[in-house]
């Protein structure tokens, strides 16, 4: 009897009873508790095997399949599985990119690295006319070869380029500086100031919207110049092979004058304290790269010899010097700087000479004089040579015998006067005494050299003779 008036239900009626085994197969799960795992299993099942479903016997067709609603949560299932996936997956892609980006960097960075190895110990710096040139990188000075490029020459080096990988493009930065170091002996307060060169290759490129970048650097140091320990501590230290050879220092070239600067050049050059070259070859070209189809040299120089005349050039010709320091028996060698001068132009600096006159300046006779009654000369002489063309001197005359290397009295005699293309100087032989009976040759020199082809002419000296006793003939006493 019911004392509240309401009606009693069994409690396993509101209860959901458990899933039946196969009830996901065979739809009969409504009211009990299966899993969305077990569900979908389930209902999978029922597509692949229709057959099978309640009613239906084997081998009957069955157009069963999923429902609308039960297609959406199966799209909606696979994608919030697959979606962190995809996230790795894109991360993957970009990390294998970044990796294969970086690993050509290094490639591009090292390649820089061993170029500026390669280079001779002289040649590892840049010229301040250079695009992209910096003073100094990181605070330390660059090492700067001159402030120009000479003119034909391009640079081994560059202080920046760019060069392109597949699809990046990297940005290539060279910097060499010089660099100082401490004593690798226990006292650290011995400095040395521009012990070695330093040089640092970075490559940079853009990678999401963010520059990235990879720098190599090494230590440039001459071998020749020893070994070097590095700083206090051991740290940086450098291989060499022992010995004291330096790098020359080439002084400006130096043209003579007209006509000797239209096929020669003066060079001259010193050695840093304290080094010394078992022999020095002078080397030149027309090309500023020193390219060896162009390149000449020199025969060894001893290692006292300092400076050099280059002859041979061609006239109105830019050429390009060099100063190679060997070491004898090591096979270490140091160039100098590079210098550069230009030969005279023939067309602007020809020196032609014309006549030469040797004249007695009391008879006006052009080829003969007489001594005095006591075997002194009875007159001066005057020497003139007509020149055309840009002639700069200076001139001489050197005189003798004929057959004989005695000067005469005085010799050799200037002429110091140009006018108009015309030098003259006298010789003041007037009641001097020494003089030789017979021909004489007066020959021209320049700057203390006869001149090719030669200029002389000759001049007879006779002996006294009554003036009515003279031949009127110019070449006969």
């Amino acid at each position: 009897m019911a004392e509240s008036g309401l009606t009693h239900v069994p409690e396993q009626e509101n209860s959901i009873r458990a899933a039946p085994p196969g009830c996901e197969v065979s739809g009969s799960c409504i009211g009990a508790r299966v899993s969305p795992v077990a569900w979908l299993r389930g209902r999978l099942a029922r597509v692949l095997r229709p057959g099978e479903r309640p009613g239906e016997r084997p081998g009957e067709h069955s157009e069963g399949g999923f429902t609308m609603a039960e297609t959406l949560v199966t799209v909606l299932l696979f994608g919030i599985v697959t979606t962190p996936l995809a996230g790795v997956f894109t991360s993957g892609f970009q990390a294998a990119a970044g990796a294969a980006q970086r690993t050509d960097a290094v490639g591009i960075a090292t390649s820089g690295i061993s170029l500026v190895e390669s280079l001779p110990y002289s040649k590892a710096g840049f010229y301040a006319d250079q695009p992209g040139y910096q003073a100094s990188y990181d605070g330390a000075p660059t090492v700067t070869i001159a402030s120009s490029t000479p003119a034909g020459y391009t640079p081994p080096i560059v202080p920046v380029r760019s060069e392109t990988v597949g699809p990046i493009t990297y940005t290539v930065t060279t910097a060499i500086v010089w660099a100082g170091a401490s004593s690798a002996t226990s006292d650290s307060s011995v400095s040395y100031a521009d012990a070695y060169k330093e040089a640092f290759v970075t490559a940079s490129w853009t990678e999401s919207g963010s520059t990235q970048s990879v720098t190599e650097k090494t230590l440039v140091y001459s071998g020749a110049l020893g070994p070097y320990s590095g700083p206090e501590g051991g740290s940086g230290s450098t291989t060499g092979t022992s010995g004291t050879l330096g790098s020359p220092e080439l002084a400006a070239a130096s043209v003579p004058a007209a006509p000797a600067g239209e096929s020669e050049v003066y060079l001259s050059w010193s050695m840093p304290p304290g080094t010394a070259a078992g022999y020095f070859v002078v080397e030149w070209s027309t090309n500023a790269a020193m390219a060896s189809g162009s390149l000449q040299a020199s025969p060894h120089e001893a290692s006292s010899v300092t400076s050099y005349d280059v002859a041979g050039l061609s006239a109105g010709t830019t050429y390009f010097f060099e100063v190679v320091a060997y070491q004898g028996g090591t096979g270490q060698s140091l160039a100098s700087n590079q210098v550069n001068a230009t030969t005279d132009s023939s067309s602007s600096s020809t020196c032609t000479l014309g006549a030469f006159t040797v004249m007695g300046q009391t008879s006006g006779n052009t080829g003969k004089t007489y001594l005095n009654s006591d075997g002194t000369m009875s007159e001066n002489l005057s020497l003139v040579l007509d020149t055309s063309g840009s002639c700069s001197g200076p001139f001489s005359v050197a005189a003798s015998p004929q057959g004989s290397t005695t000067p005469d009295p005085g010799s050799p005699y200037a002429l110091p006067i140009a006018n108009s293309g015309q030098w003259s100087g006298a010789v003041d032989s007037a009641g001097q005494a020494g003089w030789a009976l017979g021909e004489h040759s007066f020959t021209v020199d320049l700057s203390g050299l006869p001149v090719s082809p030669p200029v002389a002419q000759t001049f007879l000296v006779c002996s006294y003779l009554p003036a009515s006793e003279r031949s009127s003939s110019q070449n006969q006493c």
